[in-house]
């Protein structure tokens, strides 16, 4: 499921979309779908064997256009191996909160990115995170997990001391709140409890099928249980 919409990135298909810390690749194989130039970074390496091989099934089935694949980069975040002013849009999609020098990261964005190109970024909300955290301390206790609770206007104020403009402000995943908070109380690794085991399928159902009543009860919990807040930004540097 994205986090992220499209829509607001402001792609023209010729300039690169940096996916950074994409995990398993899902706004990647999405992004490249549409036919964008994508590269798919990630510190994790098993991670980022599980993306090439879906890409290469992509490119097998031609889901995915062109002959060349796109490409992947291991990396840190912090010491990012491109040119200054090389993309048009990064995504940063729930990975501050694992990320202890996370203005470090921030400035590295801002250094690649082009004036005017767009950052979407997502971290978890502030209270359906605080609640987790509080039934479960194995939710964010665990070797590469969650290091703290970002509120809305300490986020929007890392992002201005950067010289990103903000344009958009969305929370998003609101039926995954409650999922959380229900595997929390139940134990996270507790994958056999029954409730759990229920609501788990609703999800992929929405996942996988993506039908139209899930839009409407999207619109009406996301603004209220929303799982992660989305901003969208715009580089604009102050000494332009």
């Amino acid at each position: 499921m994205l986090t992220v919409r499209s829509d607001q990135l402001g792609l023209n298909g010729h300039d690169p979309v940096l996916d950074l810390g994409c995990g398993q690749g899902r706004h990647s194989f999405y992004l490249s779908k549409s036919g964008e130039k994508v590269i798919a970074f990630d510190l994790d390496i098993k991670d980022l064997r599980y993306v090439d091989g879906i890409y290469k099934a992509m490119h097998a089935s031609s889901e995915i256009a062109g002959q060349d694949l796109p490409v992947l980069i291991q990396g840190n975040a912090s010491s990012l191996p491109f040119e200054e002013a090389s993309m048009q849009c990064v995504i940063a999609s729930e990975i501050l909160e694992h990320i202890f020098e996370d203005s470090l990261v921030l400035a590295e964005i801002a250094r690649v990115m082009k004036v005017g190109a767009v950052l979407a970024i997502s971290v978890p909300r502030f209270y359906p995170e605080l609640i987790c955290w509080a039934l479960s301390k194995k939710y964010h206790s665990v070797k590469g997990g969650h290091i703290r609770i970002y509120k809305k206007k300490q986020l929007l104020a890392l992002l201005s001391r950067h010289n990103f403009d903000v344009t958009s402000v969305e929370y998003v995943h609101g039926l995954h709140s409650p999922y959380w908070w229900l595997k929390c109380l139940v134990g996270v690794d507790n994958e056999k409890n029954l409730a759990v085991k229920a609501y788990k399928k609703v999800l992929e159902y929405e996942i996988i099928k993506h039908p139209p009543i899930f839009k409407y009860i999207g619109k009406i919990l996301d603004p209220v249980l929303g799982k992660s807040i989305v901003i969208y930004s715009k580089y604009m540097p102050k000494d332009m």
